[in-house]
């Protein structure tokens, strides 16, 4: 169960009358053990217009994927779940959007259509530049996209964007969605709000004392997260061994089989 960061601030310009919805989450490490996914807390957080979120912004949660190329034995097919992550393959970030984020975000839509897709370069080379200071082979592609939709009988455009953080072989193939959110307005009125909406976007500032914290609360859990892992790895080879154990004597069981139904036959 998420539990709410109580030392949290956060700073952001909301228009006056505005409703604001979620905020930042914790995971209850008191109720579950430590996963990839639940090291960090989670920003899902709602600014909308009305109740109905005619106008709205949603910031959407980073979700940790991992992708089956680099597990091992067949053990984790695709869906199921590893480390606390859903077994995926990699997405490019239009896609992610399409397939992922907007059926998550709008259960409801109807008649959608992707209008438009261009790549994000500007916050990607954020990323790049930033993870360039430490040697990581980590790389990041992003996206902007455009939607159309109904929902409700109302007629939406929609812009979403996304940078995917893909750490490859080093972390057994994890991947996630960084830095995403979409914003929306009646299709007829999204050219007067999208100024507005944009503004929202880039406006919202941490508390620094908080990130700190949470810097120190991820390297902590990412060390208990590395040993549970290793156990998990530990007990993946060894029932990889019990099976090829098993297999290679079934197979000597099988070939002594046929070795005595040849010996019967030619004595017949």
């Amino acid at each position: 169960v998420p539990m709410p960061d109580l030392f949290t601030q956060l700073n952001l310009l909301v228009p006056q009358g505005w409703q604001m919805q979620g905020g930042i989450l914790r995971a209850n490490l008191y109720a579950e053990r430590v996963s990839a996914q639940n090291i960090e807390a989670k920003v899902d957080l709602t600014v909308q217009k009305d109740a109905q979120g005619s106008v709205m912004l949603r910031v959407v949660p980073e979700m940790k994927y991992c992708d089956p190329r680099y597990l091992m034995g067949g053990f984790f097919p695709v869906g199921s779940n590893y480390g606390g992550m859903t077994v995926c393959p990699l997405m490019p970030p239009a896609q992610f959007l399409a397939q992922m984020m907007f059926p998550w975000a709008h259960p409801q839509a109807a008649n959608a259509q992707m209008l438009d897709a261009q790549p994000w370069e500007e916050y990607a080379n954020k990323y790049r530049a930033e993870t360039a200071k430490y040697g990581l082979p980590t790389t990041y592609d992003g996206a902007q996209v455009t939607f159309a939709y109904e929902e409700r009988g109302v007629r939406y455009k929609e812009k979403a964007c996304v940078i995917i953080e893909n750490l490859g072989q080093m972390a057994m193939g994890q991947w996630s969605n960084k830095s995403t959110y979409f914003y929306r307005a009646p299709f007829d009125e999204f050219e007067d709000w999208d100024p507005v909406l944009f503004l929202i976007s880039r406006s919202w500032q941490f508390n620094p004392q908080w990130l700190a914290q949470e810097r120190a609360s991820q390297q902590m859990l990412t060390g208990s997260y590395n040993q549970a892992l290793a156990a998990e790895r530990q007990r993946g080879k060894k029932l990889l061994e019990t099976q090829h154990h098993i297999q290679n004597t079934l197979n000597e069981m099988l070939d002594h089989q046929r070795v005595t139904n040849e010996e019967i036959r030619n004595d017949a």
